[in-house]
């Protein structure tokens, strides 16, 4: 859709029988039951000591190591919204002048930060996150 593509687009969903249904009460509970209200992680994942051993690898996490990867991304978009189309255009665009190595560099810090250093859940949150959208999987129940 974000590519102009509406008629493959519709003819996918047609076809298939498959895509977005309406939200009504029994669509919710449905999904509610699937997914239940998150809950703060305690497990050593989150809440253990730092990566140890070849700590020195997450350092060559760089604003260029980002953009030279994310010339190889492809998808649709996850809990942001943002699909692999709109995170190139960000980070590899000439357009923002320097403000895309900027980001890069963000998330180089982020990823860096999250691999090397003991982080409090509470503070990520917003960022493990999701955004459910009910599908229809036909002859199945809505999934999302």
């Amino acid at each position: 859709m974000l590519q102009g593509r509406v008629g493959a687009a519709l003819r996918v969903v047609r076809e298939n029988g498959v895509g977005p249904v309406s939200v009504t009460t029994c669509v919710v509970d449905q999904l509610e039951a699937k997914h239940p209200d998150a809950s703060l992680d305690t497990s050593a994942t989150l809440l253990g000591e730092p990566a140890s051993g070849d700590e020195f690898i997450f350092h060559e996490i760089s604003g260029e190591v980002i953009q030279k990867e994310a010339r190889f991304l492809s998808g649709s978009g996850g809990p942001s919204g943002a699909d692999a189309e709109i995170w190139k255009q960000l980070l590899l665009s000439k357009q923002f002048r320097n403000k895309a190595l900027e980001l890069c560099e963000s998330i180089a810090a982020l990823a860096r930060k999250l691999a090397s250093e003991r982080v409090n859940p509470k503070y990520l949150e917003a960022f493990v996150a999701s955004r459910l959208t009910p599908l229809s999987k036909k002859p199945s129940s809505p999934s999302g």
